[in-house]
């Protein structure tokens, strides 16, 4: 049961946050959702990503075409080009963190996220012995 709705919320994830489920569609969502609710400098983004500039600019590209981004030109300056969040990303991580949710409850009462006794005898083995 719980691995079905694993899988259900992965499903969901790719069809509704499209580009967030590679490594740098998802720093670039976070970095939008640290952002919110005011718009932020992309030379900001683009100084703080481990990916190429060109990269960033694609999965902002695929995240604007969705309309969960709007990108502007600074009215003070024209060379600086803002980044913000829309309404609808903002209602969309809503109703993902909901799923999120749903499915972390799910494995609590399933008990999948109790550790195995193979597990735990691997994390007594990770922590240093006391001389």
């Amino acid at each position: 049961m719980f691995w079905n709705a694993l899988e259900l919320l992965h499903k969901w994830e790719r069809e509704n946050l499209p580009g967030a489920d590679t490594p740098q569609g998802s720093e670039v969502l976070v970095w939008l959702l640290k952002s919110m609710p005011k718009p932020r400098p992309l030379k900001d983004l683009y100084r703080s990503s481990r990916f190429s500039e060109p990269t960033v600019r694609a999965c902002l590209k695929i995240y604007v075409a969705h309309g969960f981004v709007n990108i502007a030109s600074n009215g003070q300056d024209m060379r600086t080009r803002l980044a913000r969040a829309t309404p609808k990303l903002e209602k969309t991580i809503v109703e993902y963190r909901r799923r999120f949710h749903e499915v972390a409850h799910l494995a609590e009462r399933e008990g999948v996220l109790q550790p195995s006794p193979a597990t735990l005898g691997s994390i007594s083995l990770l922590q240093p012995t006391v001389k």
